[in-house]
């Protein structure tokens, strides 16, 4: 009587397992409406630039805020000069594995 239920188990395992990977053969094209990503040239510097802001607004006599036409101007600096902003991941890899990063990184 043990034997039915062991051997229905192994059949459903089975049969999941095989179905399981049709499903994971399977090519489905990617349906992201994202613009290419530009390629950029990889490097390793010998550290990495950070740009900090405490603040964007219009707080007055305080030099840690910074105007947001100011900090808008400094980005588009940036993005017309080519700098690559780096993500946490890419930095934590930099750090600890001594991965690339992009050339002409920025840190925010």
């Amino acid at each position: 009587m043990k034997r039915i239920p062991l051997v229905t188990l192994l059949v459903v395992a089975l049969a999941m397992l095989v179905a399981g990977c049709g499903l994971l053969s399977q090519k489905t094209e990617p349906t992201s409406s994202a613009p290419p990503v530009k390629e950029v040239k990889m490097v390793h510097p010998s550290g990495i630039p950070v740009l900090m802001y405490h603040k964007i607004g219009d707080d007055k006599d305080n030099d840690a805020v910074i105007r947001e036409d100011l900090f808008r101007e400094q980005m588009k600096f940036l993005k017309d000069n080519g700098y690559n902003p780096l993500t946490m991941d890419q930095l934590y890899e930099y750090v600890v594995n001594g991965a690339a990063v992009p050339e002409k990184n920025q840190l925010f």
